[in-house]
């Protein structure tokens, strides 16, 4: 049996190529990826799914969360599509985007239809987590240009697209148009040329592309086979065979076990030339552009499209650390050690921050402890020499709560190098203490750097061993989060706020993250369930109406979404985060105003009440009680929400 002809271009072996991923139902997996991308009006990245779900092995719905049910319910209305009385979760439920592993889902989307990249949402999981205990856990989605494409293709007529993504999603019981099911599969084809598989684990297998396969049936033969005989398929090749399957390669069809053959739909030719085109396509993307070849521009720099000092504030609960914490991630998590974090608080200083003399306790040569002293270096230092030791990466500094602490006094004489230019790089460079000097000095191990980046450090001294003045470079960042309003927060005099940029988080900026969630509340003997997105709008307009200021107002995710996921936990979690909020500091001077037992009541009595009454412990006839005592509310006879939700 003829094997694919072996790719001639050189190119960089990814392991996943021969691991024993794959993903069994790619046509429904890239389908719902369309739906969801569409779902959340297209954006650059997009989280999905509850923080811990259940995998295939506990026989549960994987990680599929009320967000993502309510979203993709919205985008077939839009579009009008029936779904035979299918409901969303049903459809859902098993789809490879939530019971697959997330190497699975990088192998495809990554390595063959270039599509997006998957990661946890939470940043400090390794990739490995899924690989045993079947639980999955709640992933971002970075999406790649070719959402685009595909978006491009599909105009004037979006709706035909959502049919055909409906149409894959429920395994064709929603009709579509069949000419549109072409374009886009010709799309998805054309995007997997650049792909490469391997036929045999080891050094024996033949790393080839799609047009290896084409080039082999063009020259007369009738059928290919994907693996060396007697081999399994692992990797991307399990992928490329479901692929076949499942027509998203309309040149190829299976043809049984691991071979395939021309689809008849197209002649010799027709797949010679196309083969001939995707081989170009391959050829320029694997062109490695040399150093020498570069043509490097000596003009002034134009500014960064980044900004170099950038606060993120708002209210609490409005997914300030969350947003800049996945921007930070997206722009430098690909260098390591690209993002460090420190969060400020009332008593962190200046020395923790730059670095101090402290106490060092060690062993000597002679077996015995002894405690001596050296220069330990703060975040700020650490990044700071990260960025002059490697120019050609970007470096930030993550700065949590900035106004915890007191920004002046822990910012001391760095407060002068906020100073940028055009170019990024500080103003005015400031002379450093001698022990710091000394420290960086070593910490370029005894190299002047003035003579690797002389524009950098012009007005910076090397002598006795010691750097005598600093200057932040373009390839450092400072990005920090802050509450606009809140207690035990130091202000900020107006030349510090100058040197930065601001970006406010809107008070319901990114709400569609929980629009999908429903908590429930006692209300007499039965528990009543409300989203909580409207119950967080209601309590802010109960505020607003109270003459409470927007930056003390309840963001989205205020509560974790575990906690609204969690309907056994939300109680507990309302009253000791919201209502000791509002108690304790939003509507501290207002709780007459706010609670229906007046102003002399305890924090343990409004508790008490929410308990017994459940959303009747706010006062008067707001939004909060019409929401509480509407005649549509469902109790707990009727709205069973399963485990996961």
């Amino acid at each position: 049996m003829p094997l694919p002809k072996k790719l001639a271009l050189p190119r960089d072996l990814d392991p996943r190529l021969v691991t024993k991923t794959s993903l069994s139902d790619p046509k429904r997996t890239i389908a719902l990826l369309i739906i969801m991308w569409y779902a959340a009006g297209k954006p650059g990245s997009h989280a999905y799914g509850l923080e811990i779900g259940k995998g295939k092995k506990d026989g549960g719905t994987g990680i599929l969360d009320n967000a993502t049910i309510d979203s993709v319910s919205k985008l077939a209305e839009k579009n009008s599509i029936d779904l035979q009385g299918l409901s969303v979760r049903d459809v859902l439920a098993g789809n490879a985007m939530f019971e697959s592993q997330i190497e699975s889902l990088n192998a495809a989307f990554q390595l063959i239809w270039h599509l997006a990249s998957f990661s946890f949402a939470d940043e400090s999981k390794n990739l490995s987590a899924e690989r045993t205990g079947g639980l999955r856990f709640r992933k971002l989605i970075r999406f790649a240009s070719n959402m685009d494409l595909i978006d491009m293709v599909a105009q004037p007529n979006e709706a035909a697209l959502v049919g055909v993504a409906f149409n894959w999603l429920t395994s064709g019981v929603v009709e579509c148009d069949p000419a549109m099911e072409e374009r886009i599969k010709r799309t998805l084809a054309a995007f997997a040329e650049t792909s490469f598989y391997k036929t045999m684990k080891g050094d024996d297998g033949i790393v080839y592309a799609p047009s290896g396969i084409y080039d082999v049936i063009a020259e007369g033969a009738s059928v290919v086979s994907l693996v060396n005989e007697g081999a399994e398929t692992q990797g991307t090749t399990r992928i490329l065979k479901s692929a076949v399957k499942d027509g998203l390669n309309p040149m190829l069809v299976e043809h049984g076990g691991n071979e395939v053959s021309r689809n008849n739909a197209y002649t010799s030719d027709e797949l010679a030339a196309y083969s001939e085109r995707a081989k170009n396509t391959l050829a320029i993307s694997s062109i490695k552009l040399a150093a020498s070849d570069v043509s490097v521009d000596e003009s002034p720099q134009q500014p960064s499209s980044l900004p170099w000092n950038l606060i993120y504030f708002g209210a609490p609960g409005t997914g300030k650390s969350y947003q800049l914490g996945k921007r930070a991630e997206s722009t430098f998590g690909e260098t390591e050690g690209g993002v460090t974090r420190v969060t400020f608080h009332p008593d962190y200083t200046y020395s923790q921050f730059v670095g101090c003399y402290k106490p060092i306790s060690d062993v000597n040569d002679e077996g015995r402890h002894e405690v001596y002293y050296d220069f330990v270096p703060g975040p700020f230092t650490d990044v700071y020499v990260k960025a002059k030791k490697h120019p050609e990466k970007k470096y930030v500094l993550l700065i949590e709560e900035i106004n915890r602490a007191n920004p002046a006094a822990v910012f001391g004489d760095v407060f002068q190098l906020l100073d940028r230019g055009r170019d990024g790089r500080s103003e005015y460079p400031v002379r450093v203490s001698q022990d710091l000097g000394k420290y960086l000095y070593h910490a370029f191990n005894h190299v002047n750097v003035a003579e690797d980046d002389a524009k950098v450090l012009e007005n910076e001294e090397y002598s006795n061993e010691c750097v005598s003045t600093v200057s932040i470079p373009d390839n450092m960042y400072l990005w920090a989060s802050m509450n606009s309003a809140d207690q035990g927060v130091f202000p900020m005099d107006t030349a510090f706020k100058r040197r930065w940029d601001f970006r406010y988080m809107g008070i319901d900026e990114g709400d569609e993250g929980v629009a999908g969630y429903e908590v429930p509340v006692a209300k007499g003997d039965s528990v009543v369930y409300v989203k909580w997105n409207e119950l967080r709008k209601a309590i802010n307009a109960l505020l607003i109406a109270n003459k409470v200021n927007e930056d003390k107002l309840i963001g989205p995710y205020f509560i974790k979404e575990t906690a609204l996921a969690d309907p056994n936990s939300f109680a507990g979690v309302f009253k000791n985060k919201v209502l000791l909020y509002l108690f304790e500091d939003a509507a501290k001077m207002k709780k007459g105003n706010i609670f229906s037992l007046g102003s002399t009541a305890t924090y343990s009595q409004v508790c008490k009440d929410f308990d017994v009454n459940g959303l009747s412990v706010f006062n008067g006839l707001g939004p909060v009680r019409e929401l509480f005592l509407g005649e549509n509310d469902s109790t707990n006879e009727d709205h069973e929400p399963d485990a996961e939700e």
